[in-house]
């Protein structure tokens, strides 16, 4: 009975102070904190990739036209990589997409990107940002689940779904959504806010 009771009195004592926190109100997204990069950045790559803002839950904040990319397999090194993406713009319902077919989820968002992949890219491993690579956070911080099709807005604008290995690519993606404006997220990863301020 003795070493019982030590072993409970010995468990309570190593869980009293891991109690979980209160949970944040729902609908009302965390605000984002500036977290430095893992490794020093010199002024030339913060050009490149913009401020590191990592919102809670791991995703990073981006701005149009700055890139964001994946590790070569492996490494956490930013100058070791196997894909960077560059969006450049995010069109909320644009004009003349796919001969006046109505996105599924309400609303369309036109994305135009830049991809470049390393000799490190596996597709098997560092994706493609292709449309059910993305999703949305509504306004009131809910989020969508990636659609799970959706027609591409000029199919001579696409961008490739088959990606190789050292190779560069501009195109569009077409990403369907309930929400005309929130956060836009690519792969649980990075996320941007749009329509652009």
């Amino acid at each position: 009975m003795r070493s019982l009771t030590t072993i409970v009195l010995a468990v309570l004592a190593l869980t009293a102070g891991c109690s979980t926190p209160a949970p944040e109100p729902f609908g009302v997204p965390p605000a984002p904190s500036t977290t430095p990069a893992p490794v020093d950045m010199t002024p030339e790559e913060i050009e490149l990739y913009g401020p590191r803002v990592e919102l809670p839950g791991g995703l990073l904040q981006k701005q149009l036209g700055k890139v964001a990319q994946i590790s070569a397999p492996g490494s956490d090194d930013p100058r070791d990589w196997a894909i960077r993406i560059v969006l450049d713009s995010i069109e909320v319902d644009p004009r003349g997409c796919a001969a006046g077919i109505k996105p599924e989820r309400g609303h369309r968002l036109l994305l135009s990107l830049r991809v470049e992949t390393s000799e490190k890219y596996d597709p098997s491993l560092a994706g493609n940002p292709v449309f059910y690579e993305w999703s949305t956070v509504g306004p009131d911080g809910v989020s969508e689940a990636p659609a799970s099709s959706e027609p591409t807005c000029q199919f001579d604008k696409s961008l490739p779904f088959d990606l190789r290995p050292s190779a560069k690519y501009r195109g569009q993606v077409s990403v369907g959504t309930a929400n005309p404006a929130g956060q836009l997220v690519l792969s649980n990863l990075f996320v941007w806010d749009y329509p652009a301020p």
